[in-house]
């Protein structure tokens, strides 16, 4: 249709940025596209994380992997806090970094 969007193209979501790897309507996060082109594939239980938590930074050295217990961790905020912690800290000591 003319709507359709060419294989490539990249489009912003409230999750992130997604790249069209395929037809039809196959979409994944740009982070997981970048990480298996410079790495391979990404093996069971593991999520890609951006280091510096800006979703449009996608180089491959601001990419890491982690498990999901720790993407968990790293997402988890008790009810009352409004703020999560420094985001850089978090993600530094969770990939063994800081």
């Amino acid at each position: 249709g003319a709507r359709t969007k060419p294989v490539g193209a990249e489009r912003e979501t409230r999750d992130g940025v997604e790249i069209k790897v395929a037809e039809p309507r196959r979409w994944i996060a740009k982070a997981r596209y970048v990480w298996e082109k410079h790495n391979g594939p990404i093996p069971a239980g593991r999520i890609v994380r951006i280091k510096d938590g800006n979703r449009h930074n996608f180089a491959p050295r601001n990419l890491i992997l982690i498990t999901r217990a720790e993407h968990a961790r790293l997402n988890y905020r008790p009810r009352k806090c409004k703020a999560a912690p420094s985001w850089i800290a978090v993600v530094a000591a969770a990939a063994g970094l800081g």
